[in-house]
Parts: C-alpha cells; structure tokens; sequence
C-alpha cells in the first residue's frame, strides 16, 4: 500500500509539472523525499518510467485495497507504456563502455517486461544519428552501438520531429558531455547519466549510474 501511494504521488506530481511547468516548492520537496537521489539507479528509472505511462483510471471502481480505511481511490484497470524512445550516446565514453551498456540493456528490457510498450525506437547518435532501429511490443532489445565521435543531443530530436514519432517518453543513455538543444523537448525525457554524479540534465529527470553500472 505504501508502495502504491508513492507511485501515485509521483505520477500526480509529474503530469501537474508536465501542465504547468512547475511544481509548488512543498510537493517538490516531497517528490524529492520519495525519489530519493540514494535509492539504486534500476529502481529510480523504473519508477520514472512507470509514472509516465498511460493509465485508464475509473471512479465507478474504486481501489478496493483502500476501501477499509474508507480512502476512495479511483481504480486504474489498464497501464501501457505507448511508444518510447532509447537514445544511446555513442560517443567513445559510452561507446567503448560494456558494462554500462550491458547494465542498461538488462534494465530496458526489465522494464520493457513490465510497461509493455508498444514500440521502443532505439536511435544510436554522437554528433549524427548513426543507425536507428524500432522493436514491437513484447521483442527484446539488443543494443549494438555504433559511432565512437563527440557528443550532441540535438539529432535525437531533430529525427523524433522529422519522422512524427510520439514518445511517450525518451529514455538517453549518455555521459551528459555534450550539446543540447536551445529548447527543451516536448516529449519526457528521462537522462541515464553515467559516471557524472555532479551534473544534471538542463531539462527532463536526470538517475545517475555510476561507475561500472551498479550502485557502489
């Protein structure tokens, strides 16, 4: 239950951030608490994730787990994540980094297990898109990058526009050394941010991997 209650709070908190723009400084603060920085970086992004997918929510079924305490939830009787984006930074940071990768390929396809997407996208860039390739629902992804330049983010969203793809959300693998657009994106964007704990991305949510793919 208590799990339940902190997935819904996050998932209120971002889509009235997603409407407004912000957040009161009160529910940041307890957005903050529940996502706190400490917990696995498997876990944060999970979570990140599940509160972006689409939810059919019905009042006329109210959660019965809360009934008892007489709390009246509305039930959600379908979640699906939609299409979603994977960008791999394959700058040679990440290029030549095979336990990152590896960490990261095993997490996706968790989630991709438990979200059921529709597609997932997966787009390799350094400077340019090198290759993109598009999985349907229930496939399991193997990534194989290929690049190895510098590092600019601005591509990714020049072909997501370019090709009319509506991400449900973007999920990027990078160092976060790189060149970023003028303007956010109008999709979520989800930064996996490997081996650079100090930075954070200028606009989406940033979960920090840290070195070797696993929390120390």
């Amino acid at each position: 239950m208590a799990a339940e209650w902190e997935r819904r709070v996050v998932q209120a908190a971002m889509a009235a951030k997603m409407q407004t723009g912000h957040l009161p400084g009160c529910i940041a603060k307890l957005v903050k608490h529940i996502v706190d920085p400490k917990v696995p970086w498997e876990r944060l992004l999970e979570r990140f994730v599940e509160n972006t997918a689409e939810a059919d929510y019905s009042w006329h079924r109210p959660d019965r787990r809360f009934l008892p305490e007489d709390i009246l939830i509305p039930e959600i009787h379908d979640t699906t994540l939609g299409d979603i984006v994977v960008a791999i930074d394959t700058s040679g940071s990440i290029f030549q980094n095979e336990p990152a990768l590896a960490a990261f390929e095993a997490e996706l396809n968790s989630i991709i297990r438990e979200c059921r997407p529709k597609t997932v996208t997966v787009i390799y860039c350094d400077t340019r898109v090198a290759k993109a390739e598009e999985f349907a629902a229930g496939e399991t992804v193997k990534l194989a990058a290929v690049g190895g330049g510098g590092t600019d983010f601005r591509p990714v969203g020049d072909y997501i526009r370019q090709r009319n793809i509506s991400p449900r959300v973007c999920i990027y693998l990078t160092d976060l050394a790189g060149t970023f657009p003028d303007a956010p994106w109008d999709f979520p964007t989800i930064w996996c941010v490997y081996d650079n704990e100090k930075t954070d991305a200028p606009f989406g949510d940033t979960v920090h991997i840290p070195r070797g793919g696993s929390r120390k």
